[in-house]
């Protein structure tokens, strides 16, 4: 993110963060940085966000796109792109898979 932001044709970007963990972790399964065009203001807020190490090892990805969808600011006009790091697979449970397609295809 360093090197983007010294770039001297770069346009504004906007860039948000969602981060997701078990289901097992409850209140702290998702943190969720809204939308800003500071990239020193994102890159301190990626850095602060602490991991939880569980034994089950499956994420809550679908949980994760979810919250994207649903907590982000998107702009309607705007170009949209989703980077998406996962160590593990998805993990589904009590048919969470089936809300979260209904969700993201509506």
């Amino acid at each position: 993110m360093n090197s983007l932001a010294q770039e001297p044709d770069f346009e504004t970007a906007n860039l948000a963060f969602v981060g997701y963990r078990d289901f097992y972790n409850k209140d702290d399964n998702y943190v969720v940085k809204n939308f800003t065009s500071n990239i020193s203001e994102m890159r301190d807020f990626i850095a602060s966000v602490e991991t939880i190490s569980n034994d089950d090892y499956a994420e809550d990805v679908v949980g994760g796109y979810y919250n994207a969808l649903k907590y982000l600011s998107w702009t309607p006009k705007n170009h949209k792109l989703i980077v998406h790091f996962a160590d593990l697979p998805v993990m589904v449970m009590d048919g969470t898979l089936e809300l979260a397609i209904n969700t993201l295809t509506r």
